[in-house]
């Protein structure tokens, strides 16, 4: 057998590969490129291979600088920015809906329909559909978010019939709106339910 068949100043079996002079101990072993370059028994591994600083297993996305510890997470678009386990939902619009009725055995009238506790840059859109609605949709933009929006003055005291829906979105950008949903009954209150509209959606979901 020839000693250092490769040149390379060593022999076997100090040299893992003998016909190649740039493996041998000593060499500098590339990280994650399947070779074992310094013969010291495997690969070398680069755990920090997009240079973000984090290493794995720290580091939740090892191929993307962006996506990491510390990292801002942008709600709602599904990706764990900051690898705390989960993507971040976006926040739900917290408003008091405030109303009051009057009732007949035929028909119902809003007497009071306010919106309050929207937060900034809100807008309030109300729906009606069904016998006796003034209108279909009308959009009302909060100009004072500290004082209530009053909403009952668009219905001018218009007779709802039973069947007819009354449906107020409380809207803010990049949230997910709160929806009341009113339905009026014959002889009896309106019947109210909560409802979420995420954003980019347009039918009110359960929360």
């Amino acid at each position: 057998l020839q000693p250092d068949a490769d040149g390379d100043g060593l022999d076997d079996p100090a040299d893992c590969d003998d016909a190649n002079p740039a493996i041998r101990p000593g060499a500098v072993d590339v990280p994650d490129n399947g070779i074992d370059e310094d013969c010291r028994g495997g690969d070398a591994v680069n755990l920090d291979r997009d240079g973000d600083g984090i290493p794995r297993p720290l580091d939740c996305d090892d191929a993307n600088a962006k996506i990491k510890p510390g990292a801002k997470d942008k709600r709602g678009n599904k990706v764990d920015e900051d690898c705390k386990g989960g993507p971040a939902p976006y926040l739900r619009v917290k408003a008091t809906v405030a109303n009051r009725w009057a009732v007949f055995p035929d028909f119902t009238r809003v007497l009071q329909l306010r919106v309050s506790g929207t937060g900034a840059k809100p807008k309030v859109v109300v729906l009606c559909k069904g016998g006796g609605c003034p209108f279909g949709k009308k959009t009302f933009k909060v100009r004072k978010p500290s004082k209530p929006l009053a909403l009952e003055g668009a219905f001018a005291g218009r007779s709802l019939q039973p069947g007819a829906r009354v449906e107020v979105r409380v809207q803010r950008p990049k949230m997910i709106a709160k929806v009341v949903r009113y339905t009026i009954r014959d002889g009896k209150g309106p019947k109210s339910k909560t409802l979420c509209l995420a954003p980019g959606t347009k039918k009110p979901k359960a929360c």
